[in-house]
């Protein structure tokens, strides 16, 4: 039981770890999307329209 015990734990770190990986790279591709919408609006004012 104990051992269930710790594998559960063990297994809770990873998807906490996998999250915490996956809302980093959410922010990152956000970032370059508004940088890259950014960029585009000042190559083609119509864009903003």
């Amino acid at each position: 039981m104990v051992r269930h015990g710790l594998d559960s734990n063990c297994t809770q770190q990873q998807l906490h770890t996998l999250e915490s990986r996956q809302q980093q790279a959410n922010r990152v591709i956000s970032t370059r999307l508004h940088l890259n919408i950014a960029a585009a609006e000042v190559q083609s004012p119509k864009l903003r329209n």
